[in-house]
């Protein structure tokens, strides 16, 4: 069995405060982007399973595991070009995280967002 590493995005992807303290504009500006990040994924949870769909680029007929994290993250605005399962398990910082986590290993990615499975 293998052991599935837990990510999280990495700190400056929810606040942008420098004081490291955060202020009512970046608590905001981070319920934004988990918002924009859950609109993407439901806006493809109806769309086929497709090997590979979404690698190559964010628009594809349908997507597989990592395409659908990779497409979400990018709604988010917390990712530019789609990654695989293997890439995705470097992304962000190790750990569970406040708002997604990303459940990520060589053959499987799958994330949390507010308690809701993308």
């Amino acid at each position: 069995m293998t052991a599935r590493k837990t990510l999280k995005p990495p700190h400056s992807a929810l606040s942008h405060g420098s004081s490291g303290s955060e202020s009512s504009n970046s608590t905001s500006e981070g319920s934004s982007i988990i918002s924009r990040v859950i609109a993407a994924g439901d806006e493809i949870a109806t769309r086929p399973y497709v090997y590979g769909g979404g690698h190559g680029s964010f628009q594809s007929a349908g997507y597989d595991c990592s395409g659908s994290v990779s497409y979400a993250l990018h709604g988010g605005g917390l990712l530019s070009a789609p990654e695989d399962s293997s890439a995705l398990e470097s992304y962000g910082e190790a750990g569970p995280g406040k708002h997604i986590t990303i459940y990520a290993n060589a053959g499987h990615a799958f994330m949390v967002v507010d308690g809701k499975t993308l």
